[in-house]
């Protein structure tokens, strides 16, 4: 008897590990969307939203399109706006501590 729950997807049934390997998944995205409420059908089939888009003075684009129009530093903001937990306003416009 297995210690991890049992799941069915597409015809197969297997643990979670064993599906996202059939079907070339990654497991700890799989795994995450699922512990946030997510179905199984739900979680591997969302795709990756690798492409957000944000809006800073008006101009709308990706972190990496915004950074390079204003000329700030893509890894110190995203950096902020990660580990901060801060709006991408302040991750910008924050100056640098430098002491």
């Amino acid at each position: 008897m297995s210690i991890y729950p049992t799941h069915q997807y597409k015809g197969l049934t297997g643990s979670l590990k064993a599906i996202c390997k059939e079907v070339n998944a990654d497991y700890n995205l799989v795994f995450n969307r699922m512990k946030r409420g997510a179905s199984i059908e739900q979680a591997i089939e969302t795709p990756l939203q690798t492409t957000q888009q944000y809006t800073y003075k008006g101009f709308t684009g990706t972190l990496g399109e915004i950074c390079s129009k204003f000329d700030k530093d893509y890894f110190l903001v995203s950096k902020r706006m990660r580990d901060c937990n801060w709006g991408i306003e302040k991750a910008i416009e924050t100056p640098v501590n430098r002491s």
